[in-house]
């Protein structure tokens, strides 16, 4: 549909719409997390340039982003969810809630 609510034809599978709606709903519910964590990186910079502070050296921050990948990785672990042609999915039911909407893990 156009923003106007007019069909403009068929672009798109139902299951596709869908997913896009899904992932719309995601976007949105961790926007906020995503300004809450640029506003606590410019406090810490400004607190450590305040107090001089050297920055941290490559090799940890190759450190501390292999740690960050290595625990998103753990999050789709063979252990308790299943890789499919859709992405990661948990084995369980229970619903991922972001705002006002419930999304079901399938």
């Amino acid at each position: 549909m156009a923003p106007d609510g007019r069909p403009i034809g068929r672009l798109l599978t139902p299951a596709e719409v869908t997913h896009l709606k899904d992932v719309a709903a995601l976007v949105a519910a961790f926007e906020g997390v995503g300004w809450l964590a640029l506003v606590v990186l410019v406090l810490m910079v400004a607190a450590a340039a305040a107090r001089r502070q050297r920055p941290p050296s490559a090799r940890a921050l190759a450190l501390g982003g292999g740690a960050i990948v290595g625990a998103g990785a753990l999050e789709c672990s063979p252990s308790d969810r299943s890789i499919s042609s859709t992405g990661c999915t948990s084995r369980s039911s229970r619903p991922i809630t972001s705002g006002s909407s419930t999304i079901r893990n399938r």
